[in-house]
């Protein structure tokens, strides 16, 4: 909350104060450091387990993801309004934290596959879920800061580049009407299965697109499957959520985001069972 500039007893204006929490720089850097800490060890606490749950990787993932957005949000909240404005800045970040939760979750996963790369080339041990989890919450957090400076911008160039890119979100997250639900997954609900670990062997989206009616949301989640396909790098982990995918999509060319989500979650149970009997 600002308070408005006061004219002081020189006739000069009084410097404007703020209740935010992140009036000061050390607030912010002690709230930064303390959820990237929780999350490397949740993560690490993850990694520990030949087959993570599937509930434990819910909550994981949920709860990177929230923090992400609660700190853009907390970070930005003393600029808006009391009261209406507010409640709309509330609405407004869940909607944001919904659409963009699974590309997001896809994104993560990615980076934590160049991330074992690394580690595998410069010969230090392999960490997964901490650079999954720290980099679901960057990137929420910065997605959430994107659509606050879209909405404060003025000029088109600067609501037409993010608003397109939360169009294509919104066709990723939302493809079927099976997707329409409060949560972006139910990982809370699956029942574990013991699914086969298989290697990649060749990319099956882009002829599923010749082979299969899609609707343009599908079509969309499908080419972006198709060209994330050949950037996933040929480390262990990543090539078992890759083949994995890869056999689930095969078995299920048409299928909704919530079962892709699904898809998502045991290939990464998969991957690391299969890192572990390695």
């Amino acid at each position: 909350m600002q308070e408005d500039s006061l004219l002081t007893d020189r006739g000069c204006p009084a410097r404007r104060t703020s209740s935010g929490l992140f009036e000061g720089q050390p607030a912010k850097w002690l709230l930064s450091g303390s959820i990237v800490l929780l999350l490397m060890a949740g993560g690490y606490a993850l990694d520990r387990q030949s087959r993570p749950d599937l509930k434990q990787l819910f909550i994981g993932f949920s709860l990177a993801s929230v923090s992400g957005v609660i700190f853009t949000f907390l970070a930005i909240t003393y600029r808006i309004p009391q009261g209406t404005g507010r409640w709309f800045a509330v609405a407004a970040a869940y909607g944001v934290w919904r659409i963009s939760y699974f590309p997001i979750m896809v994104f993560a996963g990615h980076l934590s596959s160049i991330g074992e790369s690394l580690l595998l080339l410069i010969g230090l041990p392999v960490f997964i879920f901490p650079i999954f989890l720290i980099s679901m919450s960057l990137l929420h957090a910065f997605t959430a800061g994107l659509g606050w400076w879209a909405f404060q911008n003025r000029r088109k160039w600067g609501i037409a580049i993010p608003g397109f890119s939360f169009l294509i979100a919104c066709f990723i997250s939302f493809s079927t009407r099976e997707d329409f639900h409060p949560l972006p997954d139910r990982a809370y609900s699956y029942k574990s299965e013991d699914v086969r670990i298989r290697l990649p062997e060749a990319n099956p989206y882009f002829p599923a697109l010749q082979q299969h009616s899609y609707s343009i949301t599908q079509s969309v989640l499908v080419v972006a499957a198709g060209l994330t396909y050949g950037l996933i790098p040929e480390s262990p982990w990543a090539r078992v959520v890759k083949g994995v995918l890869e056999e689930s999509f095969s078995r299920s060319p048409v299928a909704s985001t919530a079962d892709r989500t699904k898809e998502h979650y045991y290939a990464y149970q998969c991957a690391h069972r299969y890192m572990d009997e390695d």
